[in-house]
């Protein structure tokens, strides 16, 4: 829901990137090069930009009412940043704290774009002057205001920004994220099954609705471009409307209200649309454990208000339940759940004693090794870990130091915790601390919801005679923690803004966001065609393993597989070269359904067809060797 409303001017801030460090990387070792094994390329950044300029602008419609100006306050979730160069574009994906000149947030370089066509993604701290924009809800960037023409100066910069986004327009690519890789392929036609995945069309456990055809895969398989069939919906005005429905739902025209729509068939008239994945919650989490309101907090949730008189003073249970009154209008759930309990490297002020997160096992390229060894305990049950595996040598010593990073300690805790049952889970986080971040990330453990403590006990020290704590930067101990957090959430995916006075709102966390999606839905254009979709062609080429031929009539040795949809044209060519197609048997090639005998039109070319080579007509025998391909066009239903 972060797309430009069209009843508001158009918003173009800029600002000066004060401070910016990684806060993801990417993640796949896919073939871009960019995941851990290749480039190792940041791919989400912490941001502070200050110095934000106000926008002057003519309507009074806007948050900033009589004043008539946007200032930082207006930017939110889903919006973009470029600099003036047009080169390095990222989404805002969270808001941290803003103000009317400075905000910090989380953004992405969406499908690492900027970094894989001009080889960088970041900004220069305290250099780099960049511009906020919005795109429209076909996904074009949105470029006015008085400080537009001054900001990119050189019209070329607008043209790169531009580019970046015309590629989704150009063949109506629709983008879908997913959180495991999908088991389609590219070409394929797809619709959902009951869990939202993709699936072919057709196969079990899929509806019987044909969504797209998958023209793209990336990061890993976990996202998706797909081209639509027909014309998708996400962006929907009132995205509470759709809170009653799932994936795989037909939406119909209401009986029992008029105008508006169903997803129950006895109620439901016409068929107007499909829905084919549920909504992605907004969701605004509280920076700070335990806020709370202080005097003179008001706070404006999406059309309700919360007066000073009833809203200040508050503590964050009072604020949960306050909030929870007025869900039916402003369509938000507020909950305070306890803050995980988290051990971490480098929490409490330490530092791994070789200046990354690293267990030595071996001095000297494994001809002696020494296996850390520790007791964890849950405050209920407890295992011992030892750590005797390794991933790795420690970078320029000539592979003498053998070692086990936090990423194959985390695989071995995670196995003695799940055998012995000890709740707690082991991961790792990014590291921008050590000296091989690269290689050596953090070492996290979070208790889970039965234990009551982390307690680590050190038995055996490593080869190179550091403890375990010495070796993770890692606290011994950890209560289960008693404080909560504050978190916001909108289930149909719309937006959730939250202006107000005082110190409580736009600080800690507390700020609009417009990061859900609400429930997407396919517009069902051809009542009578099957799953409310028209059937179309799909391109498809074929290889076809040649025979030896010697004489006239030899059977080439492959068959077409589908029949060509709509009588279309069929493409035959020899190792890249076009042969023509003959309509009798005098020709060079020919297809035929009885052995040979009888040559097929091309207007009559059907499934299992087989061709037939005429080597005096070619000049030429065909070889094994040869390559061969068919190219031509089946129908969507196939």
């Amino acid at each position: 829901m972060a797309e430009y409303n069209i009843d508001n001017p158009i918003l173009f801030l800029k600002g000066t990137v004060a401070s910016t460090q990684i806060e993801k990387r990417y993640e796949h070792d896919d073939d871009t090069g960019l995941g851990p094994n290749g480039s190792n390329i940041g791919i989400e950044f912490n941001i502070t930009v200050s110095g934000i300029d106000s926008q002057s602008i003519g309507s009074s419609e806007t948050r900033s009412g009589s004043t008539r100006a946007y200032t930082g306050l207006d930017i939110k979730t889903g919006d973009w940043l470029v600099n003036n160069e047009g080169k390095t574009c990222l989404q805002i994906i969270t808001m941290i704290s803003k103000s009317e000149t400075e905000i910090s947030f989380i953004a992405k370089d969406v499908d690492a774009f900027s970094y894989k066509n001009y080889r960088a993604n970041g900004f220069a701290a305290g250099i780099t002057e960049v511009a906020f924009f919005e795109v429209s809800d076909s996904g074009k960037p949105l470029i006015a205001g008085e400080d537009a023409a001054s900001f990119f100066g050189d019209k070329v910069a607008v043209d790169l920004l531009q580019s970046r986004f015309a590629i989704q327009e150009e063949d109506e690519r629709f983008r879908m994220e997913f959180s495991t890789a999908q088991a389609v392929s590219v070409g394929q036609i797809v619709s959902i099954g009951d869990d939202g995945n993709l699936l072919p069309y057709g196969e079990t456990g899929a509806f019987d609705f044909k969504l797209g055809l998958v023209v793209s895969k990336n990061y890993g398989g976990t996202i998706i471009h797909i081209k639509p069939f027909n014309t998708i919906i996400d962006n929907f005005n009132k995205p509470s409307k759709l809170a009653a429905g799932s994936a795989g739902d037909f939406w119909y025209t209401s009986n029992v209200k008029p105008g508006d729509i169903t997803n129950n068939i006895n109620d439901g008239g016409d068929k107007v649309y499909f829905q084919f994945r549920d909504a992605i919650p907004t969701v605004v989490t509280a920076s700070v454990a335990n806020i709370a309101s202080t005097t003179g907090d008001s706070i404006d949730i999406n059309t309700t208000t919360y007066a000073t008189n009833v809203f200040e003073n508050l503590n964050t249970a009072a604020i949960v339940a306050l909030i929870n009154q007025d869900t039916a209008n402003h369509n938000v759930v507020a909950t305070n759940p306890l803050l995980p309990t988290v051990l971490e490297s480098y929490d409490g002020g330490l530092n791994p004693a070789n200046g990354d997160v690293v267990i030595v096992s071996s001095a000297d390229g494994g001809a002696n090794n020494a296996a850390m060894k520790i007791n964890v305990s849950d405050g209920n049950n407890n295992t011992d870990v030892e750590f005797n595996i390794s991933d790795g040598t420690f970078p320029n010593t000539g592979g003498a130091y053998l070692t086990v990073s936090a990423t194959q300690m985390a695989l071995q805790l995670n196995e003695e915790f799940n055998s012995a049952g000890v709740d707690i889970i082991a991961s790792t986080k990014e590291n921008i601390n050590g000296n091989n971040n690269a290689v050596y990330p953090k070492l996290v453990l979070t208790l889970g919801n039965t234990g009551s403590s982390i307690t680590i006990t050190e038995i055996a020290g490593d080869a190179a005679g550091q403890t375990f704590q010495a070796a993770t930067a890692m606290p011994l101990t950890a209560t289960a923690s008693s404080d909560s957090t504050l978190i916001l959430t909108r289930a149909d995916g719309g937006d959730i803004a939250l202006t107000g006075s005082g110190t409580f709102v736009n600080s800690n966390g507390m700020v609009s966001s417009s990061s859900g999606t609400p429930a997407l839905l396919v517009m069902i254009e051809d009542e009578e065609g099957t799953g409310g979709v028209a059937e179309t062609g799909v391109d498809i080429k074929e290889e076809i393993t040649c025979n030896n031929t010697t004489n006239d009539g030899d059977a080439v040795g492959g068959s077409i597989t589908y029949t060509p949809f709509s009588d279309g044209n069929v493409i035959v060519k020899v190792n890249g070269l076009a042969v023509d197609i003959s309509n009798d048997k005098t020709g060079v090639i020919y297809f035929s359904s009885d052995g040979g005998a009888t040559a097929k039109t091309v207007a009559n070319i059907a499934a299992g067809d087989s061709l037939y080579w005429n080597g005096s007509v070619a000049g030429y025998q065909l070889e094994t060797s040869d390559d061969l391909d068919i190219a031509y066009q089946k129908s969507s239903n196939d």
